[in-house]
């Protein structure tokens, strides 16, 4: 029996949480990017993801801090800067 490295189970967590996220099992979903990022605490994908999922709850500021991380690793990714702006008008 063949283990998994870790990017392989990193990438399964992920892969199952947004899934379970586009499902609107938000409770679920969010324990498996937290997981990821336990696994891979720099994971853009689990940091926007996460941000995303928090905007979704009406926790603006965690989102912000979420998806702030994201950028500060990927500064020039347009999907995560689009997205933090959407969570500043929603601030209000």
């Amino acid at each position: 029996m063949k283990l998994k490295s870790k990017s392989g189970a990193v990438h399964d967590k992920l892969t199952s949480s947004f899934k379970l996220h586009c499902a609107g099992e938000l409770e679920r979903a969010e324990r498996g990017y937290r997981q990821v990022l336990r696994m891979q605490s720099t994971n853009v994908q689990a940091l926007h993801y996460l941000g995303l999922l928090q905007n979704q709850k009406g926790n603006q500021g965690e989102a912000e801090k979420l998806i702030s991380r994201a950028i500060k690793i990927t500064p020039d990714n347009p999907v995560f800067n689009n997205n933090q702006s959407q969570v500043f008008l929603g601030q209000g």
